[in-house]
């Protein structure tokens, strides 16, 4: 009597699991797509971040070159101006090698 009492509880506990997991499994299906959605969408983020950091550390090689050449074009100015004055000084053409007369 025990056993069949015990054998039906368990059929009892099976069959309301069984519709508990039936009634839970929906969500489920419906919770793992939502999560591969932003999964999707938290790779193309990190894509576009990437991409974005790699123009960003090539914008800033550019401004590096520029402030490198603007250094470099301050400097031929500053010659040039020696240069002249030199001339002035002198009586000479520096820039041609020629006398100035």
């Amino acid at each position: 009597r025990g056993l069949e009492k015990f054998s039906a509880t368990s059929s009892k506990c099976t069959e309301r699991t069984s519709v508990a997991l039936r009634s839970f499994l929906p969500a489920l299906v419906s919770f793992r797509a939502d999560i591969s959605k932003r999964h999707k969408a938290a790779q193309q983020v990190l894509q576009k971040g990437a991409e974005l950091l790699s123009q960003t550390a090539h914008a800033s090689e550019l401004w590096e070159q520029t402030q490198q050449e603007r250094l470099l074009l301050s400097e031929c100015h500053t010659t040039v101006a020696f240069m002249e004055n030199l001339e002035v000084v002198n009586g000479t053409d520096s820039l041609t090698g020629g006398d100035g007369q």
